[in-house]
């Protein structure tokens, strides 16, 4: 294929009868505190105002453009004042197209009367073309529960009451939220086509996925709060019974009543075991989330973890 050719098939593609006209305007959907349906950042009927408008300025300017004979060829000219070429005026009431009287034969139709349906054509046209937006607009209503979602007040609900939320709970609801940012991205387009529009939608789905984003956050740092809380509370008994059976007796009945204490010991350590494993396995769903813990945070977890062993060598000792 030569490059007349190759240009041509493009040029054929891009004006094809069949391909999807290329939008006239871009509009942003905004949405603004308290409000249910977004908005666009210009209303759509200022839009037709302002072609209208420009339509007009279009019109009147041809009323300034002068003649040039009168300019360059002054010498043949009696008056020099400043001649305007002759140019239509758009009529600001419909012109009668008709005579009121059939017989009325000295009727003459307004000669800018083209220039009337041409505006009202305008008009019509893009009056017909901003309601598709008003349409498009209110599908957003089944946003409702993204326009209400406060992550800050939705993480915080989970953790109050006499029931707080557990650390594998907070795990599936981050797997739900992370579904949801999913969803919001299928549904939501970046940009969309709306009759003779291209609309943005990037700001209103990205504010949208970004609440479950942020909730996502905050619930993996709730974990990783609940883990180091939980590896303090562990790590204060188990510095509790190290201190114990250190702790020197001063007479014969502390020296039985450390014996007694040490031999439950094996007992208290299986129990605090379990507790461990639960701390632990707060860890590991950190780990899954590929949450970073402090150097400080990763030590305590270790050394949490090897507590048992700890206590049993002070045992031997």
């Amino acid at each position: 294929m030569n490059t007349v050719q190759k240009v041509r098939k493009e040029l054929d593609a891009m004006f094809s009868k069949d391909k999807d006209p290329e939008p006239l305007f871009v509009l942003d959907l905004i949405l603004k505190p308290n409000q249910l349906i977004p908005q666009y950042s210009v209303e759509p009927r200022d839009i037709v105002s302002k072609v209208l408008e420009v339509f007009d300025e279009g019109v009147e300017c041809l009323q300034q453009i002068p003649q040039l004979e009168p300019i360059l060829l002054r010498h043949l000219f009696k008056t020099h004042g400043k001649k305007m070429l002759k140019a239509p005026l758009r009529p600001r009431e419909e012109p009668k197209r008709k005579p009121e009287d059939p017989n009325n034969k000295k009727f003459l139709p307004d000669e800018n009367i083209w220039l009337w349906d041409a505006f009202n054509t305008i008009r019509n046209s893009l009056e017909k073309s901003i309601e598709p937006l008003y349409d498009y607009v209110k599908t957003f209503s089944k946003f409702e529960g993204e326009n209400k979602l406060n992550p800050d007040r939705f993480v915080k609900s989970l953790d109050e009451g006499d029931n707080p939320i557990t650390a594998e709970g907070l795990k599936n609801d981050i797997n739900e939220h992370r579904k949801e940012e999913e969803r919001l991205r299928e549904e939501i387009p970046e940009f969309v086509n709306v009759s003779i529009f291209q609309i943005n939608c990037k700001d209103i789905r990205n504010m949208y996925v970004g609440k479950h984003s942020s909730i996502v956050e905050k619930e993996i740092k709730l974990i990783a709060q609940k883990a180091k809380d939980m590896n303090y509370t562990m790590s204060t008994k188990f510095d509790e019974i190290n201190e114990r059976i250190r702790r020197p007796p001063k007479n014969i009945e502390e020296l039985t009543e450390t014996k007694k204490y040490i031999s439950e010991i094996p007992a208290t350590i299986a129990k605090l075991k379990d507790e461990i494993k639960q701390c632990m396995d707060m860890y590991g769903i950190l780990d899954e989330f590929n949450f970073e813990l402090s150097s400080g945070d990763m030590d305590q977890k270790w050394t949490l973890f090897g507590a048992p062993q700890k206590i049993i060598a002070v045992i031997e000792e």
